[in-house]
């Protein structure tokens, strides 16, 4: 008697955390916004695809592109590398130059500017959904990431800096799991500040 093969391929497995993950975060958007990022995650499977300059040089070259089709390129290169990142290292932003918010702003703007140079209305729709609510995207990704990666207390402490800087409700309501008691966000506070 044949045993029965395990094996999935790596876009069955996001498919299945991705879900799940949405699931948790009882969050819903249309199928293929939830594709797209199946397929982002699987696409950063290989790790050449993470190698790009800064998120500042892919943006300046966004901008400065002349042919639509390499100014998309770089613009969804920006978008789709800002909310891998800050969706699943977040943790590591905390020790760099610039942090998860810097992040955030630049793969919103960059999907935002997708949203408006695409010419497919499916392309559309997306980008402007991942414009729109790329902190709760973020949140879905942070899900998977706290699967895989274990969390001590250093990390409670910049799960914690980055609700803080962020608002993420994800972050807040593992806070409240953790026992870390939290003061409501006050994003009204966040930009009084800048």
């Amino acid at each position: 008697m044949k045993s029965p093969a395990i094996f999935i391929n790596a876009e069955g497995y996001f498919k299945n955390v991705v879900e799940e993950a949405f699931q948790q975060r009882k969050m819903r958007t249309f199928p293929l916004a939830e594709y797209y990022l199946v397929q982002l995650l699987n696409q950063f499977v290989v790790v050449e695809n993470m190698e790009n300059p800064t998120l500042a040089e892919l943006f300046l070259q966004a901008q400065n592109e002349q042919d639509v089709s390499k100014r998309v390129e770089l613009l969804k290169k920006l978008g789709d590398v800002s909310l891998y990142v800050s969706g699943l290292f977040a943790d590591s932003l905390d020790r760099k130059l610039v942090d998860v918010d810097y992040y955030a702003e630049m793969g919103g703007t960059a999907y935002g500017n997708l949203a408006e140079t695409v010419q497919k209305n499916a392309s559309r729709m997306i980008f402007k959904e991942y414009s729109s609510r790329f902190q709760e995207f973020v949140d879905v990704l942070n899900v998977i990431s706290q699967k895989v990666f274990t969390h001590n207390n250093e990390s409670i402490l910049r799960l914690y800096s980055r609700y803080l800087k962020t608002g993420s409700e994800l972050a807040r309501e593992t806070l409240l799991e953790k026992g870390v008691i939290s003061v409501p966000f006050d994003k009204n506070k966040k930009n009084s500040q800048q």
